[in-house]
């Protein structure tokens, strides 16, 4: 489990692994979660444009 609170290393690989949780405790509660496709993207270091135009192209569910 990895907390989201404060900076990230940006993860360089392609895959994670199935059921990977991180704890995400913003806004005051702790939720224990995988992390969304556009949020894996944002890990990996990729770019913000790119995944834009793969959302509006509707691959947006193949960002992870």
């Amino acid at each position: 489990m990895h907390s989201l609170d404060g900076y990230a290393k940006a993860i360089r690989h392609t895959e994670f692994a199935p059921g990977d949780l991180y704890l995400d405790s913003r806004g005051g509660s702790q939720t224990i979660r995988p992390l969304s496709g556009l949020e894996k993207w944002r890990m990996m270091g990729l770019s913000e444009d790119k995944a834009a135009h793969l959302i509006e192209e509707g691959y947006g569910c193949q960002l992870g």
